[in-house]
């Protein structure tokens, strides 16, 4: 054990010897260090081409086995890495400077920080556990008035990986939305290479209801309390609730989702007009009455115990910013949505001055606001954001400048609806 110590000289040791012969610790770092094994690899030396691939072995620096003493070393920095959520740059170049200084330690940070290797049962789909998330987000604790109950949302959607390729990932997220700690966390992940959608819902989303079934019968245990399942909601856009749904698409005429209009053809377009058509119903929609409304597959989340109708919201942020409200723009200023729509159209002087008032209120707007608005030219590339702060806020101001007294009125009147059905005191009555 004497020896050992002797051969693996600490830093702290080293420092203690330089302050005792007066000299400078830099130099005798170098000296110590120099007259060590020289099996110590630096960063310079170091190439990430020989660290091993196989899933069976862990990453070493060295093909040699740690003793106890740096054991303890590597656990204590794996614990400050993960504590501090370092980066996998600043962790390798911390383990190379570790080892510079005569530490026998791992300097790949997946083995540092004991990442698990498992090998998927399929290339197509990987599945990480919704108990396992969801425990770590209810150990932190509900909001107030929440009691023993839960509130759970999974977003379900494709996203591309690169802007100019083809490659998604269909993710599912799961939000305990009345969690002190809701941010969300993966449950499942697809990958598609040419842009597919996943083939076979049922089995994509096996694991993932396997799980979610006996949690929403039973609850889950955390820390020997009982929590219950209160809600479910599942956040997609049109498209993609049609496709966990399996319903028509949002552009069928037996589209609608909370009744059963028939919609008809105008310019082009397809509009609903009835006010007074059937509502949908978990049961009806179970039952299949509305033939045309349903595919001719049955969605797998007919398994679950959800009203299958209210337990998917239909989000303003794609209705309304970017869909109604995009579109009354494109008519006010581009003029080319349809040929009946040209005489609404603003002249060139008016949206010129549209985009001076954008610019100029952008610079009164405080940092609460998180996009400050863009040139009509760019309209194309409007976040929804940008619309919501329009129509909620600068649209007042800037539209009184630019419509005739009577379009200008019939914004307000859009405005009003608006404001009153996204104030929570309001809606809550």
């Amino acid at each position: 054990m004497k020896r050992a110590r002797s051969e693996f000289v600490s830093v702290r040791a080293l420092q203690k010897r330089a302050r005792k012969l007066n000299c400078d610790n830099n130099y005798r770092h170098e000296e110590d260090i120099s007259q060590m094994d020289t099996s110590w690899r630096t960063v310079e030396s170091f190439n990430s081409d020989q660290i091993s691939t196989n899933s069976e072995t862990p990453y070493y620096a060295d093909d040699i086995m740690l003793d106890e003493a740096e054991q303890s070393v590597e656990e204590c920095f794996g614990a400050i890495v993960t504590k501090h959520r370092l980066t996998r740059s600043a962790i390798k170049d911390l383990a190379n400077l570790l080892v510079s200084l005569g530490h026998n330690i791992h300097i790949d940070a997946r083995t540092i920080c004991k990442t698990p290797r498992v090998k998927l049962d399929t290339d197509s789909f990987k599945h990480f556990g919704l108990i396992k998330g969801l425990v770590l987000k209810l150990k932190s604790g509900l909001i107030a008035d929440s009691g023993n109950e839960f509130k759970l949302q999974f977003s379900i959607d494709g996203s591309s990986i690169f802007k100019s390729g083809t490659t998604v990932f269909w993710p599912i997220l799961c939000r305990v939305s009345n969690a002190i700690d809701s941010r969300p966390f993966p449950v499942f992940v697809f990958f598609g290479a040419d842009g597919e959608k996943p083939l076979d819902l049922n089995l994509n989303l096996k694991p993932f209801l396997m799980e979610l079934k006996p949690l929403e019968q039973n609850g889950i245990d955390v820390d020997g309390q009982l929590l219950i399942v209160k809600s479910i909601a599942f956040i997609c856009d049109a498209p993609a609730r049609s496709f966990v749904k399996q319903i028509v698409g949002h552009c069928s005429k037996h589209a609608c989702e909370r009744c059963t209009v028939v919609g008809e053809t105008i310019s082009n377009r397809t509009a609903f007009k009835s006010m007074n058509a059937r509502l949908r119903t978990n049961e009806s929609f179970r039952a299949r009455r509305d033939r045309l409304h349903h595919n001719n597959e049955l969605t797998p989340l007919l398994r679950l115990r959800i009203d299958i109708v209210k337990c998917f919201p239909i989000d303003y942020m794609h209705l309304i910013c970017l869909g109604t409200f995009k579109r009354y723009l494109r008519i006010i200023l581009h003029g080319n949505v349809a040929e009946e729509d040209r005489i609404h159209k603003l002249s060139p002087d008016m949206i010129e001055r549209f985009d001076d008032l954008i610019e100029l209120l952008g610079e009164y707007l405080s940092s609460e606001f998180n996009r400050k608005g863009k040139s009509t030219k760019k309209l194309c590339r409007w976040k929804a954001t940008e619309f919501r702060t329009f129509f909620l806020y600068t649209g007042l101001i800037i539209l009184k400048e630019v419509l005739s007294e009577d379009e200008y009125k019939n914004f307000l009147y859009f405005f009003v609806a608006m404001r009153l059905l996204l104030s929570p005191s309001l809606t809550k009555r």
